[in-house]
């Protein structure tokens, strides 16, 4: 299932390449950008954790391993796992921790994951932030892969920054700061334009 299926999200990609005269020299009239919705409820935050600062393939390759040896909606199999056997998975010490702990929080109800889909975008990114391991990029994956929300700025990847660099045509690769500043541009599609900045980044279509 890709995240580029969502109705608001193809929409508004679709809308930039019509309109959009940047985006149109970087990629064709009749492109097709497919972007892989997250794994449901826990399963994606796993997922996000294995995929924290290494690259796209890397994460890919680890989260099969992960998957491959666990139920990652079973908060119970995590706990019970000795650390040896999620090293295998290609976790260290740190991520082990963090999926431990992200797991003994849904077994005591300190989070419910379901009721995300219904809450604000702000209350999302303060009930993720506050689980260890889970920073302000976490959350923005959270919500553009696994909720689809259609305004998700991730300022802070360096993909996005890499992007952005083409799009305005500078050399050097904007700050967080810059970043976030260039967000105006894209007022109301930020998500999609993320999509095309990181394609943009990878060569274009």
């Amino acid at each position: 299932m890709f995240l580029t299926d969502d109705p608001v999200i193809r929409d508004h990609i679709d809308w930039l390449l019509t309109n959009n005269l940047v985006f149109q020299k970087h990629f064709s009239k009749d492109c097709r950008i497919n972007r892989e919705r997250g794994e449901d409820g826990m399963a994606g935050l796993i997922r996000i954790i294995i995929g924290q600062q290494v690259s796209t393939a890397a994460a890919k390759s680890l989260w099969q391993k992960f998957s491959d040896k666990f139920d990652a909606s079973d908060p119970q199999a995590i706990i019970s796992a000795d650390d040896e056997t999620l090293r295998t998975c290609g976790l260290s010490r740190q991520k082990i921790g963090y999926v431990r702990g992200l797991a003994q929080a849904v077994i005591d109800k300190e989070i419910d994951i379901q009721s995300w889909a219904d809450k604000p975008t702000d209350q999302v990114v303060a009930e993720i932030t506050a689980l260890k391991g889970f920073g302000l990029w976490s959350a923005q994956m959270y919500l553009m892969f696994n909720l689809a929300r259609h305004d998700v700025w991730p300022y802070g990847d360096l993909g996005i920054q890499n992007g952005l660099a083409q799009y305005l045509g500078q050399e050097n690769r904007p700050s967080e700061k810059e970043t976030l500043a260039h967000a105006h541009l894209f007022k109301g599609r930020e998500t999609a334009a993320a999509l095309l900045l990181w394609s943009i980044k990878d060569g274009g279509i």
